[in-house]
Parts: C-alpha cells; structure tokens; sequence
C-alpha cells in the first residue's frame, strides 16, 4: 500500500507543479490516457500538454528529481506553437475569409502539423471549416455548405499566394 501512496504523490506533484486544472492555451495540463497493472506492478501513460513558454527541460528535471521509485521514460516532445499573424500566409487567409465573411482568430490547444512546420521557419496557419469545440468528439460533424465555403476561400488563398510568386518572379 505504502508503493501506491508513493506513485499517487508523485502524480499529484507533477499536478502541482503544472498547475493547469483542465485545456487551456496558456497552462500546461496532464492526461492519463492509459492505465494498466495489478496489485504489485502498474504502467500508465502521461500525456503532458504545454503552453509555448514552456521549459521542458526544468520539467524533466523536475521529474528526475521527485520520481521516487518510478521509472519514467520521455518518449516524445512536440513542443508547443504560437504561430504569428503577420505572413502573407495569413494575409491570403484573412483575404479569402473577408470574401465569405469575417475573420475570427483563435488558439487551438493540442498538436497539428503545425508543431513540426514551425521547426522550418516558415508561415505558418491553421484554417478549417467546422465547430472547432467538436473535434474528435462523437458528435464530430460538418455541414456541407460549410465545406464548400471553406474551400472557395482556400482557393482564393491560394491563388493569392500563387500570384504574389509570379509578381516576386516578374522583378
């Protein structure tokens, strides 16, 4: 009893040190997605989600430091990206969106292709059609017209992108 006392304080004091209570942009958080054991041995899986500003390596230090008689095993870091809004990636977006509508930005938790593009420096933006709040839920769904909405403004996007290349070209 005393072992799983142990392994249940090291979780609440990674829980402590992370702070978060729940997703947010700006606060890291921790998921136990997977648990499985008996009563002399247990594995579970940790997913910790973390805002840009996060310092992993104080984090890994942290843990090193209060495992106790847990091992624990980093098996992968996709750091977390803030993307800026001002590229001519976005500029082509927000053009395509006025089109159609009016643009609305938002901070999306979770990892994207994002996360690796960022490691490239280049401009970067995430745009879809749908209810963000419903992504990979069961009631996940899209409307078509939606659909077909978001795809004249990716194409006008696109376009615009297109023929800013072919006037950098020209000069």
């Amino acid at each position: 009893a005393k072992s799983m006392i142990q392994r249940g304080n090291s979780i609440n004091k990674i829980r402590n040190y992370l702070g978060g209570s729940g997703p947010s942009f700006s606060s890291a958080n921790l998921e136990v997605p997977n648990i499985e054991g008996n009563n002399h041995r247990a594995r579970m899986r940790l997913m910790v989600r973390t805002p840009a500003e996060f310092n992993i390596e104080d984090f890994q230090g942290f843990i090193e430091i209060n495992k106790e008689d847990i091992n624990v095993n980093f098996l992968e870091e996709t750091p977390a990206v803030l993307a800026g809004k001002n590229n001519e990636v976005v500029r082509a977006l927000i053009a395509g969106i006025r089109e159609e509508g009016e643009p609305v930005f938002k901070r999306k938790t979770g990892t994207s292709d994002m996360n690796l593009f960022a490691q490239w420096n280049c401009p970067i933006v995430s745009y879809a059609a749908g209810d963000s709040k419903l992504d990979h839920t069961p009631n996940e769904h899209l409307n078509i017209e939606e659909w077909r909405r978001s795809l004249r403004i990716l194409r006008s996007a696109i376009r615009s992108l297109v023929n800013n290349i072919s006037d950098g070209n020209k000069e």
